[in-house]
């Protein structure tokens, strides 16, 4: 039995909205880096790779990679049930993952993690399906942007922590970077790569964008945090 939080997200997430917000700039940019990740690290791996992605909604990480099919075998896992042509399996993501220990070479977890109340339990899964050297690849709204960093100071909470947001109020676990990377290290999860889709300013129409694909060391303060990360050790039980 899926608990209310999950059936609230499945509500709100249904494919079609997926599938219409995955078209929006900001998202087709964080889209195209997670991509790049993914396509480099099948580039750097022989033989077929197996690729897992959490709750994709309708729209698949392998649709946007460069590399063929013939590299990769790919299963998504998803709370909702979803008719496509890719092999899914339903199943909820706050309990035991339906995959074998050390069964995946790239786990993708795209805008998830920050709607898992159990984070500890969430990354403990990763950890488990990840073959030794297996990478995941996370995306999240990021808690400390530019706009939300300077409203702080004026005593405006983080645009993340809304609780009457039509969806905003479902993300129950928003991320800085450092508390991100923190969190993927203590499980062993050791960061290599990071990235912002974005620097943005929001006025109460639109979006503005200050900065396309931000450098590196502006990753903290962009719209979207994006981190690839390796499983280079165990951590905690």
């Amino acid at each position: 039995m899926m608990d209310e939080i999950v059936k609230a997200n499945v509500r709100r997430y249904e494919s079609s909205v997926v599938t219409n917000y995955s078209k929006e700039p900001l998202h087709a940019i964080r889209f195209g880096i997670v991509a790049e990740y993914v396509d480099s690290e099948i580039a750097h791996r022989s033989g077929i790779v197996s690729i897992a992605e959490l709750a994709p909604g309708g729209v698949y990480i392998v649709d946007r990679l460069a590399a063929g099919s013939e590299r990769y075998e790919y299963v998504g896992i998803d709370a909702a049930k979803v008719d496509s042509g890719k092999r899914i399996m339903q199943a909820d993501l706050t309990k035991t993952w339906p995959l074998e220990d050390n069964a995946v070479d790239v786990l993708v977890a795209l805008e998830i993690i920050e709607h898992v109340f159990d984070t500890s339990r969430f990354l403990s899964e990763i950890r488990r399906v990840l073959r030794p050297g297996g990478m995941v690849v996370i995306s999240t709204p990021n808690l400390a942007s530019l706009q939300d960093r300077i409203g702080f100071l004026a005593g405006r909470a983080p645009r993340q922590t809304s609780p009457l947001h039509e969806y905003l109020k479902l993300h129950i676990r928003p991320f800085t970077l450092g508390s991100l990377r923190e969190s993927l290290g203590a499980f062993g999860l050791k960061v290599e790569a990071q990235r912002s889709n974005a620097i943005i300013w929001r006025s109460r129409k639109r979006a503005i964008l200050l900065w396309k694909r931000p450098p590196r060391f502006l990753t903290g303060i962009g719209n979207a945090l994006i981190v690839s990360a390796r499983l280079s050790s165990v951590g905690p039980a």
